[in-house]
């Protein structure tokens, strides 16, 4: 109760934020989730090629809301621009405060401005509850003066020679040059004398400046005075962005000394992918759609730590029900049944022993999966490889064999022996864990054959900036309490190999859906000196949807009781595989007590919270 009014206290308080509106500052401003934007002054060089703004970001907000803003771009009608910096671009507001940012900007070519555009996030924090809103300030007229003092240039650049300013991690190089042009755009010849030019790192634990005569790198150096002056920039091993400062300094025409400057932007990405994490977020739930929803945060970083900020794409899904061992006399799941699920400690020799091989590098589709585990044939003689009901084949492990875990689709060689579709250049990895099934779950206690579903909006998502995705898991009310194998591959590339990398990881998961109840709900009481022991059985309900009774799962209960009642007896649909039909139960989860009050006195009983558990 007590987060939904939160929650409600935190919508309405954005309503009302909205809705009140504020003063303008000296031009037309934009409001936008709470915050007010407006241009104080604007300037553009005679040659309408440079252009800069400042900006005033006022919060709107109650002071008891946290407000962060992030990810600021600015766009100006109608120009292209080929670069900008906004000073700062991230920044958390005190308490009904302002904000303001500067903005340089080059523009492609010559252009007059009409209006600006400031776009970004803004992450809003209320009582430990956090919700993004988009930051959209709307066009908005903008008046630019013409710069009264520039100087003889009218225009200092830099340019990468790859046509890019991006690079990636770490101890790779790339090469800029510096431009002075005049304010036609032609490259200034030697009347004007260039005195230094000077190339600063203001983010050095990200990259540096390379003297290529000693071989170091340095946070700033000296180059050649002289137009179209070279210098290389060296990564380290974090990512992010590294903001370089080019200063020059000469002589005009006039012979009058000036000196100007310039900062620009390098994007310094994260390594190839090397690690996967698979976190649970929370549980929702579409009514409409009798389906659950379970969230989780798939993060991936780089072998330095890096979150990877290249915005790969993923993709990702489910196994919720397997495949039988095919050493059963029959492919019929039943309570009896193994599973063709084998987890570190599932196998009877306490080893899971599933391979991937090779068979060599340079042939794509000629990997093969086996289980070697000692004295197991025909493990795969049930496995379905045909058709659009294809089983799929999930490996996860301990260590580091991140090339071979994730989801691989296959054809069937033998029953001991599957060929896997997909292209894997990694090294032959043993003692891998291993599961074979499908995103359906086929219930044997209906005769109807009935099956429950699980899907997610779709296969594929992309990484944000940050490396990370939430994705989102929807499942059939019915599949609440299975375990489910969740998996995430991606394909990155590997710049010392110059090859695609393969790589996955697994999260066993319990579906928790929403919540469960109890019947009979309250408690009972039992009189003293009773001649007989009472007996009650619960039956164990979903409390997210109506009407919908808790099958083929497990549970946890907490007893409660008062004045030491005595438990005789307990039987559980617990006590069996989840698989179980439970006799004429259908599957469905009970718990029954035999109950007993003392010689002296009565006492009472009931059952507390009701807890998913897991189905294996």
């Amino acid at each position: 109760m007590k987060y939904i009014l939160q929650s409600l206290l935190f919508v309405i308080l954005s309503l009302i934020v909205i809705a009140c509106g504020s003063t303008v500052e000296q031009s037309t401003s934009g409001l936008s989730s709470g915050i007010n934007v407006s241009s104080t002054k604007s300037t553009i060089t005679a040659n309408k090629k440079l252009m800069s703004m400042n900006l005033v970001l006022k919060n709107n907000y109650s002071s008891k809301v946290k407000v962060e803003v992030k990810d600021l771009v600015l766009d100006i009608a109608p120009c292209d621009i080929s670069s900008s910096i906004l000073t700062p671009n991230r920044f958390t507001f005190a308490k009904n405060s302002r904000v303001k940012v500067r903005a340089e900007l080059t523009f492609m070519g010559e252009c007059t401005p009409s209006s600006y555009q400031l776009e970004g996030r803004t992450l809003i924090s209320l009582d430990g509850q956090t919700r993004e809103v988009a930051l959209d300030s709307k066009a908005q007229e903008i008046n630019a003066t013409v710069a009264t003092e520039l100087p003889s240039a009218y225009e200092l650049s830099v340019i990468s020679k790859e046509g890019n300013f991006s690079m990636g991690v770490p101890n790779l190089e790339k090469d800029f040059s510096v431009m002075l042009k005049d304010a036609n755009g032609t490259l200034l010849n030697n009347d004007f004398e260039i005195t230094k030019i000077e190339v600063v790192s203001e983010n050095t634990v990200i990259a540096q400046i390379l003297n290529k005569d000693t071989g170091e790198a340095k946070n700033s150096l000296l180059l050649e005075n002289k137009n179209d002056a070279s210098f290389t920039l060296v990564s380290k091993k974090l990512s992010g962005i590294a903001p370089i400062r080019v200063n020059v300094s000469f002589n005009d025409t006039n012979r009058k000394a000036k000196t100007i400057s310039t900062l620009i932007s390098v994007p310094v990405m994260s390594g190839p992918p090397s690690a996967i994490s698979i976190s649970y977020v929370g549980t929702g739930q579409d009514e409409a759609r009798a389906k659950y929803i379970e969230e989780f945060a798939v993060s991936v970083t780089d072998e330095y730590g890096n979150r990877v900020n290249t915005r790969p794409y993923i993709s990702l899904g489910a196994i919720v029900g397997y495949s039988v061992d095919g050493r059963e006399s029959s492919n019929q799941e039943t309570a009896s049944t193994k599973r063709l699920y084998y987890g570190q400690n599932d196998i009877e020799q306490g080893i899971a022993n599933g391979r991937v091989d090779p068979l060599g590098d340079e042939s794509p589709n000629t990997t093969n999966f086996e289980d070697m585990t000692n004295g197991r044939t025909n493990v795969f003689k049930w496995v379905n490889a045909e058709g659009a009901n294809s089983d799929k084949l999930v490996v996860f492990g301990k260590g580091k064999n991140y090339e071979a875990m994730g989801k691989w689709d296959f054809s069937k060689i033998d029953d001991n022996t599957l060929k896997l579709e997909d292209d894997y250049h990694g090294l032959f990895r043993g003692d891998l864990s291993y599961a074979i099934g499908r995103n359906y779950y086929q219930d044997q206690c209906l005769d109807d054959s009935r099956e429950w579903l699980g899907t997610t909006d779709s296969e594929t998502y992309q990484l944000d900036e940050e490396g990370t995705v939430i994705v989102s898991y929807k499942y059939d009310y019915q599949l609440m309490g299975k375990d489910a194998l969740v998996w995430v591959n991606l394909n990155g590339y590997q710049s010392d190999t110059g090859k695609i990398t393969r790589l996955g990881e697994v999260t066993k998961h319990t579906l928790r859906g929403k919540g469960l109840r109890r019947i009979p709900e309250g408690t009972i009481s039992i009189e003293a000196n009773a001649t007989q022991p009472t007996t009650v059985t619960y039956e164990i309900w979903h409390d997210g949807a109506k009407n919908v009774p808790y099958r083929n799962a497990h549970f946890w209960a907490r007893e409660l009781s008062s004045n030491d009642c005595t438990v005789l007896s307990v039987q559980s649909s617990n006590e069996v595989d989840a698989r179980s039909c439970g006799g004429v139960r259908e599957g469905r989860s009970y718990i029954t007590y035999t109950l007993q009050a003392t010689e002296e006195k009565g006492c009472s009983f009931g059952l507390g919270d009701i807890l998913v558990a897991d189905e294996f």
